[in-house]
């Protein structure tokens, strides 16, 4: 009896559903518009776009937090084929301990289990092609940030930034857009936010924080924590829960 994952155009089931719908006359899964922003948004942040010359692209990312990758790999079935640990913590306890070009203290406490999603070969995602040039990944022209595009980028690449008056705002890291700072600024104004930045690092003042937040709407599983603007405490709590250790 197989025992595989459902093809969602014919209902049987497969143990290697890409395989099926390469060599069948099922067609491939056309991504919701929801799925299609979430893709996005993990693009934009931590995802990256394997086998480019392929007619069948695939995407894959890693993350620290158990619960938002469970909860993102369940969401997107079948688009995504498995959630692995691809380097536990005490790997990479390990790794950074025996770096020679380490200059910083190695703490096992401040590490967790690395995980990584990867999507099934699709040529739905020939679409981001374009997001790849000779100097690594860059944002397209066309680019249009929504509340779920958003709220998957800032979860992967945004942080709380809390000052000395206990008021706190947030802030996006875009590396990759270096030396198109302009265009990102813009991103945010076209979606109504206006923005301060530091080189890669664009800064919402603390009502436009707040105003963002609410934008984006519910936190996502794991990420409670960076909705938390309210309460330094409340803060550190949620984020400590949301990371905790399982060094042993």
């Amino acid at each position: 009896m197989t025992t595989g994952e459902t093809c969602p155009s014919c209902g049987d089931q497969f143990d290697r559903l890409g395989t099926h719908w390469a060599r069948s006359d099922c067609e491939y899964p056309t991504p919701t518009s929801e799925t299609d922003e979430i893709l996005t948004g993990i693009l934009m942040g931590d995802g990256s776009l394997a086998s480019h010359d392929s007619e069948n692209p695939y995407m894959r990312w890693n993350n620290v937090n158990r619960r938002f990758m469970e909860f993102v790999h369940e969401k997107l079935k079948p688009i995504t084929t498995s959630l692995k640990v691809t380097r536990t913590v005490r790997e990479s306890y390990r790794y950074n301990e025996k770096r020679e070009d380490r200059d910083w203290p190695v703490h096992p406490e401040e590490y967790n289990d690395i995980y990584i999603i990867r999507t099934r070969r699709l040529p739905y995602f020939q679409r981001f092609k374009n997001w790849y040039t000779e100097d690594g990944k860059r944002f397209p022209d066309d680019l249009e940030l929504t509340p779920v595009i958003a709220k998957y980028w800032y979860v992967c690449d945004g942080t709380v930034n809390w000052m000395r008056d206990y008021s706190a705002k947030i802030q996006f890291t875009s590396r990759n857009e270096s030396g198109r700072e302009e265009f990102v600024t813009e991103l945010f104004e076209r979606a109504g936010f206006s923005i301060k930045r530091n080189r890669h690092m664009y800064y919402l003042s603390v009502d436009e924080s707040k105003s963002m937040l609410e934008w984006m709407g519910s936190p996502l599983p794991g990420f409670e924590y960076k909705w938390e603007i309210g309460s330094r405490s409340s803060y550190e709590r949620k984020k400590k829960r949301a990371h905790r250790q399982r060094f042993h």
